[in-house]
């Protein structure tokens, strides 16, 4: 092997692994599907969090997680089928806390993914319109918000869209 193939070997290797992000979460296989998604640390910092879908045909950012007075944090990714289309779900926090105007709060958001006739996940408008999948947690994090983790979601989802 000439020097030029392992210099190019060489930074193919380098390339591959800088360019990709730093898995935060999964790979979760979707269930009733072949894809898989994991959640990845990205180097947006205005939007650090990336939930990318992998599977046999492509690989692709489903969606992005910006910063909201804090950095998102994934609390739950879960998987529902509602009318024989899957659906993918986040619940994602972000603490905020404010002194001056005396607020300590968690602010949370869910956001619901179906996939659509070409296969690929996308957000699910009317499913996001629900007033519900935004909430608030005092600083103490008392479990006010209903919503705050995927089995209320999920029996929400099926009695609503089911």
């Amino acid at each position: 092997m000439s020097v030029n193939k392992y210099v190019f070997c060489f930074l193919f290797f380098i390339g591959f692994f800088s360019y990709g992000g730093e898995v935060i979460q999964g790979p979760y296989k979707i269930s009733h599907d072949t894809d898989v998604i994991r959640v990845e640390k990205s180097s947006n910092e205005d939007c650090p969090i990336e939930l990318i879908i992998s599977g046999a045909k492509a690989s692709y950012s489903m969606d992005k997680l910006c910063v909201n007075g804090d950095i998102p944090n994934i609390r739950s990714v879960f998987f529902v089928r509602l009318r024989d289309v899957n659906h993918i779900g986040t619940i994602v926090s972000w603490y905020n806390k404010h002194q001056a105007e005396d607020i300590d709060q968690t602010d949370y958001q869910v956001t619901i993914y179906k996939k659509n006739k070409k296969g690929v996940y996308v957000i699910d408008k009317e499913k996001n319109n629900d007033a519900l999948f935004y909430g608030t947690e005092d600083g103490t994090g008392d479990g006010s918000y209903k919503f705050n983790n995927s089995s209320a979601l999920k029996k929400y989802l099926m009695g609503k869209y089911n």
